[in-house]
């Protein structure tokens, strides 16, 4: 192979290294992006929680009340689950 540098596209390995790199750039967006939405469910967990720690309760009938309920473990749910987004990033440990 006479003139050939590594950084040459046209070398045998090119699509692998190609494919490398794009995994590698789309895995960094997908993690910054799950931080993100991370961020954004632990801002609205915590919101529905401090409404729910604030009010004084469901006033009404009882499908308002399991409402009610029913929005406190959503926010619960939310605040842990973008907490654990925002600090991992949502990463596996085989990647």
């Amino acid at each position: 192979m006479a003139g050939f540098t590594p950084g040459d596209v046209s070398s045998p390995d090119a699509p692998a290294r190609t494919a490398a790199a794009a995994a590698a750039l789309t895995f960094g967006v997908l993690s910054m992006r799950n931080r993100i939405l991370g961020a954004i469910g632990v801002i609205w967990g915590s919101g529905a929680l401090l409404n729910w720690v604030r009010g004084e309760g469901p006033h009404g009938s009882g499908a308002y009340a399991a409402g009610y309920s029913a929005g406190m473990i959503f926010g619960v749910l939310l605040f842990f689950v973008g907490g654990y987004y925002l600090v991992t990033g949502g990463a596996s440990k085989d990647r």
